[in-house]
């Protein structure tokens, strides 16, 4: 097999080439921990939820007797709460930033049994346990916050 080129098709080869061809990797930053910030009116509230799940809660800081910060730890992840009275006061204007804004949590968990057990019949479900295409045996909840926490657990039959 015989090639032969123009100098218009090598340019059109090359540019081709150039436009697939993956760029020079820039140096990034390593993602070392996601953890999400909820803000809500209370902390007091959500304390129950987490700790029947086995969550422990650490660093708590009270502004006015009330507490303003909490943190839940469990298996390596945390979730923070601040109220939103505090993150005023950190970052002015930041309630009407926040107004309106939603956060749904998706924990994939190994036994739904068990989550479902401890969160008791006092929780409000906004839906109910079911299987979904993907493979997750699933449920939502509404935590005392007002945030949707997705439970998951994959691979049962």
């Amino acid at each position: 097999m015989r090639w032969s080129m123009t100098l218009k098709s090598a340019f059109i080869v090359g540019l081709t080439l150039a436009c697939v061809a993956p760029a020079a990797a820039q140096p990034q930053a390593h993602l070392l921990r996601l953890t999400p910030l909820l803000s809500v009116e209370e902390i007091e509230p959500v304390i129950p939820f987490w700790s029947a799940l086995g969550w422990e809660s650490l660093n708590p800081m009270e502004v006015d007797g009330r507490l303003a910060f909490l943190a839940f730890r469990k298996d390596g992840q945390e979730i923070h709460y601040q109220t939103l009275a505090h993150i005023e006061t950190k970052i002015p204007g930041s309630t009407s930033m926040l107004s309106g804004s939603t956060a749904l949590l998706y924990l994939t968990i190994d036994n739904l049994d068990l989550v479902i057990a401890a969160l008791g019949g006092d929780i409000e479900v906004v839906i109910p346990r079911r299987r979904t295409p993907w493979g997750a045996d699933e449920i939502y909840v509404k935590e005392p916050g007002g945030h949707l926490i997705g439970f998951a657990q994959f691979g049962r039959n």
